[in-house]
């Protein structure tokens, strides 16, 4: 844990155990009455949303764990555990994955009509066989990563950074989550219509499902910190403010404010760290020199395109 970071002792409201098993023999006895007797393709419909929607906040929880770990975040080790403990809905997940696999003759209607031109993509067999082996992989890396973290803590090692083997397990899991949420959404949820297609659905389920666990690990950290369970100091979240120029490699910078990706061929950065100042004429002088750059490659290609 850094020093902007701490988790006290207060104990973790929990909702009553009785409570939760009925809500789920509740739901368990609602769905097997909508398959039988009622509307067996609406209640497969709101299971597959339901399904979906719950798994996707489960994974992007340790995502976003993996994605501080890449980019070697020390800002708030807090809030990267928050965010795995959504990994506990995993292995409830992929049982309802295996469920899910029954109504399939009543979601998709290529099960019983297949079409000729996409029979190779939309079948049974190779779509059960990647979504299966995808949430298998993508699950299993993710409890493996989940479980390494915790217990770097309990043994005292460094989990944030210089850390490979959590660098290795952070770095599949997130590969594994763009290619499997992708399939998600063109197997799961696009070829709901087969003959509708879009080539940006899968990119977007997964951004979309991103946004939303962000707003979910937000979410918990404040609630966590109203009631005592940790304190995240906000100068741990916002601890750098980064001032990036396009093209600061071909800017004059005598008095060296730029001090972050000096290894980049074209852009530059300033961070600016709380409680350091700033040289304002040098700073200015920096702005106005890429303010004149941007306008002269405006006029170039301007004139470039009369002579055209």
């Amino acid at each position: 844990m850094s020093a902007n970071t701490t988790v006290s002792a207060a104990p973790v409201p929990r909702v009553p155990q009785p409570l939760l098993v009925l809500l789920a023999a509740l739901g368990i006895v609602a769905f097997l009455y909508g398959i039988t007797q009622g509307q067996p393709l609406r209640t497969w419909m709101i299971y597959l949303i339901n399904l979906l929607f719950w798994s996707s906040l489960a994974i992007t929880g340790p995502a976003i764990a993996g994605m501080i770990q890449v980019t070697e975040g020390r800002w708030s080790p807090t809030i990267k555990r928050i965010a795995l403990t959504t990994a506990g809905f995993l292995p409830v997940s992929f049982v309802l994955f295996l469920v899910l696999f029954a109504g399939r003759a009543v979601l998709y209607p290529w099960v019983s009509h297949p079409l000729p031109n996409k029979a190779a993509w939309l079948n049974v067999p190779f779509m059960s066989l990647r979504i299966g082996i995808g949430v298998l992989l993508l699950y299993w890396v993710a409890m493996r990563y989940t479980k390494a973290v915790f217990a770097a803590d309990q043994a005292g090692i460094p989990a944030e950074v210089g850390n490979d083997r959590l660098m290795r397990l952070s770095t599949i899991m997130l590969i594994l989550y763009v290619v499997v949420l992708s399939l998600w959404g063109f197997d799961l949820i696009m070829s709901l219509d087969p003959i509708w297609y879009s080539g940006l659905l899968g990119g977007y389920y997964v951004v979309s499902s991103m946004y939303t666990g962000f707003g979910l690990v937000t979410y918990l950290t404040l609630r966590y910190n109203e009631r005592g369970i940790t304190s995240v100091a906000p100068k741990a979240i916002q601890d750098v403010v980064k001032l990036t120029f396009a093209k600061g490699a071909s800017l004059k910078d005598p008095a060296r404010l730029f001090n972050s990706s000096l290894d980049g061929k074209v852009r530059r950065a300033i961070d600016i760290r709380e409680g350091e100042e700033v040289d304002a004429s040098a700073f200015k002088a920096l702005v106005r020199q890429a303010v004149a750059l941007n306008r002269s490659g405006k006029a170039k290609s301007s004139k470039k395109g009369k002579l055209a």
